[in-house]
């Protein structure tokens, strides 16, 4: 399975639209949705996702896909991982964070598309992403898969948060998500090498924390 190429589309337009107005600056860590330390719910992403991949000594090289502000990177930093690699759609989110941090072990990638060339095959131990997979098309999401696939070394772990819709009477903004079904998406990540190993509904608001691992 090869996903098409991704063309961005108007939500790729409105974010570079907010950065431009300069208003990233007054969210830079996503406040708006709050902040890891200072919610029940982020508390337990940490403790219960994070950390247990986090503190495995075979963690060294990670990746954050949809970095932002650094609202989580505020929380990868305080890991030993020899290279954090902070990917977004726009240059804007390394202004953003290097406003507060300068860490020698970051790296920064800009992909509008779902690719991630600068990234070898298995060089990376774990990938996260939270509140950014529940925005993308379906081209974009299946794109970042097959590079996820390809860049996680075996026995590697992915830790994603996408938009799963459980009921049709759930009123919800279907402008800003975009709802898998979640059969398919475990299809999409079996078909890259992805096996899922757990699963979280968060809300009845609908979308899945998941967690797969690298064949």
């Amino acid at each position: 399975m090869s996903p098409e190429h991704y063309e961005p589309d108007f939500q790729t337009r409105f974010v570079e639209e907010f950065v431009e107005s300069g208003d990233f600056e007054r969210s830079v860590y996503g406040h708006q949705w709050g902040i890891p330390g200072e919610g029940e719910w982020l508390n337990t992403l940490v403790d219960d996702w994070i950390t247990p991949v986090a503190e495995k000594p075979s963690t060294n090289d990670v990746v954050e896909i949809g970095s932002g502000g650094g609202r989580w990177f505020s929380v990868l930093r305080n890991y030993s991982f020899d290279r954090v690699v902070l990917v977004d759609g726009t240059p804007a989110s390394e202004t953003a964070i290097r406003h507060w941090w300068d860490d020698e072990f970051m790296e920064f990638l800009v992909s509008k598309d779902g690719t991630l060339p600068s990234l070898e095959d298995q060089s990376v131990d774990y990938v996260w992403s939270y509140d950014t997979f529940v925005h993308f098309p379906t081209l974009l999401m299946d794109t970042y898969v097959r590079e996820i696939g390809r860049i996680l070394r075996p026995g590697g772990t992915l830790h994603i948060h996408y938009a799963h819709k459980p009921s049709a009477t759930i009123d919800h903004d279907g402008l800003c998500f975009v709802y898998r079904d979640r059969d398919e998406v475990a299809g999409v990540l079996k078909d890259f090498g992805l096996s899922v190993t757990r699963e979280n509904h968060l809300g009845g608001w609908g979308s899945i924390m998941l967690e797969a691992l690298k064949e």
